[in-house]
C-alpha cells in the first residue's frame, strides 16, 4: 500500500528545513554564454529538423556544453533521439487533431520518465504505459485547468475518471472520455492490475491531488501539502510506470522531484493563476524568497538523494531543474529585485542580449526554451 501522506509530510519537512541563505549560484563566464546562445539560436532555425531525421538532435547530444549531454553514451544518445521520435509520430498517429502544444506538453513527461529510468536504473524505459500515461495528460489537466470550464463539471469529471482508474468501465463516455479509456485500457495491458496494484494507486495519488486543488483555499498550509500532493505524486507514478516498483528512497526523490516542478509550473503561471484567483504558494510568499528556497530545495534534493551513484546523469536533472526555474526568473523579472537578477542571470548559460535575440516574435518562447531544457535536450516541435 502506497503511503502518500507519509511521503507528503516528509517532503514538507525538508521543505521547512530549507535556509535560503544559503544559495550560491555558479557563474557562467561570458565567453561560454555567449557561445551556448548562438548554438541555440541556430539549432531554433531547424525548425523541421527532427520529423525526418533525429541526426541532428544527436549531434547536439554529443556537442552539448551547457547540460554536459556528452557524459551520455552514443548509444543512449541514439536511443533518447529515437524515443523521442517515436513519440512525437505515435502522438500524432493516435489523435491528429492535437496541436503540437499538446503534444509537446505530454513529450515533457515522456523525457522525465527516460530521465528517471537513467538515474534509477540505469537504462531508458518506454513502453505503451509510459506512452498513454503521458498523453493522459493533455486530456485531463489542461480540461481541469480551463478557467472556463465550471467547477461542477470538474468534479463530475473527475469522478467519472476516478471510477475508470479503479478499473470500472465508462457509462456512455463522451469523445474525450474514449481517449482517455483507450490511454487507461493501454496502461492496464501492460501492468495487469493484480500484479501490479501500486502502479494503480499511485495513478489515484494523482486523481486525488487534483481533486484536492479544486478545493484549494486561502490558507498556506493547505496549499504546501496539496502542492505537494499534486506535483509529487505525479512523479511518483511516473517512477512506478518504469517497471511496477519503487523503494522508499526512490519514492521519496519522486515525491521531490515532483514537487519542485510544480512549484515551477506555479512560477511559471503565477501571473495568469492571479487573474483567475487561483491560489498557490506564491498568493503568500515573497516570490523572490520562495524561489531561492525552491533553488536551494533542488541542489539540496540532489546531493541528499541515495538512488544513483553516476554523478554525471545527476548533473544532467540538476541543472535542468536549475535552469528552468531561471529561465521563468527571467520571464517573471519584474517580480524580483535588482541584485537576485544579477546573480540569475550571470548563472544562466545564455547571456542577456541574446536570450532577447530567442525571444523574437517568430521564434519558442523563452518559456519553452526551458521546458525543453528540463531534460536536458533541444527539441523544437515548431
Amino acid at each position: 500500500m502506497l503511503r502518500l501522506d507519509r511521503l507528503c509530510r516528509h517532503c514538507i519537512d525538508v521543505w521547512n528545513a530549507v535556509d535560503e541563505r544559503v544559495l550560491c549560484l555558479e557563474k557562467v563566464p561570458y565567453e561560454v554564454q555567449r557561445k551556448n546562445g548562438e548554438r541555440i539560436y541556430q539549432l531554433l532555425a531547424q525548425k523541421e529538423f527532427y520529423k525526418e531525421d533525429p541526426s541532428a538532435l544527436l549531434e547536439y547530444v554529443k556537442k552539448d556544453r551547457i547540460w554536459n549531454l556528452q557524459v551520455l553514451s552514443e548509444e543512449d544518445g541514439k536511443e533518447f533521439c529515437r524515443i523521442t521520435k517515436q513519440f512525437i509520430d505515435e502522438a500524432r498517429a493516435f489523435d491528429d487533431q492535437l496541436d503540437d502544444a499538446a503534444i509537446f506538453q505530454a513529450l515533457r513527461n515522456v523525457w522525465i520518465i527516460l530521465m528517471l529510468g537513467l538515474l534509477m536504473r540505469g537504462t531508458f524505459y518506454y513502453h505503451d504505459a509510459v506512452f498513454s500515461y503521458s498523453m493522459l495528460y493533455p486530456y485531463t489537466d489542461n480540461f481541469l485547468d480551463d478557467p472556463t470550464v465550471s467547477d461542477e463539471e470538474k468534479r463530475e469529471f473527475n469522478k467519472r475518471l476516478r471510477r475508470r482508474l479503479k478499473g470500472h468501465a465508462y457509462e456512455q463516455p463522451k469523445e474525450q472520455e474514449e481517449k482517455i479509456d483507450c490511454l487507461i485500457g493501454k496502461i492496464e495491458s501492460v501492468f495487469h492490475r493484480e500484479e501490479y496494484p501500486l502502479v494503480y494507486e499511485s495513478l489515484l495519488c494523482i486523481q486525488k491531488g487534483q481533486e484536492d486543488s479544486l478545493k484549494q483555499g486561502a490558507w498556506r498550509e493547505d496549499l504546501l501539502y496539496i502542492s505537494v500532493q499534486k506535483g509529487g505524486s505525479s512523479v511518483l507514478a511516473d517512477g512506478y510506470l518504469l517497471d511496477g516498483k519503487l523503494h522508499e528512497e526512490e519514492q521519496r526523490f519522486c515525491m521531490e522531484y515532483g514537487f519542485s516542478l510544480q512549484l515551477a509550473d506555479d512560477l511559471q503561471d503565477m501571473k495568469e493563476d492571479r487573474e483567475h484567483d487561483h491560489y498557490t504558494l506564491f498568493c503568500y510568499e515573497p516570490c523572490e524568497s520562495l524561489v531561492k528556497r525552491l533553488l536551494v530545495f533542488m541542489q539540496d534534493m540532489m546531493k541528499r538523494q541515495r538512488i544513483c551513484t553516476q554523478k554525471e546523469i545527476c548533473g544532467i536533472v540538476e541543472k535542468g531543474c536549475l535552469f528552468l526555474v531561471l529561465g521563468v526568473v527571467i520571464l517573471h523579472q519584474e517580480e524580483f529585485t535588482k541584485g537576485f537578477l544579477h546573480e540569475v542571470y550571470a548563472a544562466f548559460p545564455l547571456h542577456a542580449s541574446q536570450i532577447a535575440k530567442i525571444l523574437d516574435a517568430d521564434k519558442p518562447t523563452l518559456g519553452d526554451l526551458m521546458n525543453l531544457f528540463e531534460t536536458g535536450t533541444a527539441v523544437i516541435n515548431k
